[in-house]
């Protein structure tokens, strides 16, 4: 949800971070405002990594405020593994937020 949300309501959303998601057919087709930041494993064997870094790399082309966290260790259904990831994305978060 966060891939389609995100882009299409900038006045909701001050920042994103999709975790272990897929993007959207048109991700890359949007005017993407709203700052991103992508957490995806290359373990996941439901979500694969290589569409996930082209959405990331042609948004960035574009300008759009978009980083990206790839990690090896995670498969899909290891979500408790995710939070140490997650948490290193709290310096980002606060940066956006401007605190």
């Amino acid at each position: 949800g966060t891939w389609y949300l995100a882009p299409r309501h900038p006045e909701i959303f001050e920042a994103a971070i999709p975790m272990a998601g897929r993007p959207q057919a048109d991700s890359a087709d949007l005017d993407w405002r709203t700052p991103t930041y992508v957490i995806n494993s290359s373990a996941d064997e439901l979500i694969p990594i290589e569409p996930t870094r082209a959405a990331v790399e042609s948004l960035r082309t574009q300008g759009a405020p978009i980083e990206i966290m790839v990690i090896d260790e995670v498969t899909h259904f290891q979500i408790p593994r995710y939070r140490r990831h997650l948490r290193a994305v709290i310096p980002w978060l606060e940066g956006v937020w401007g605190d």
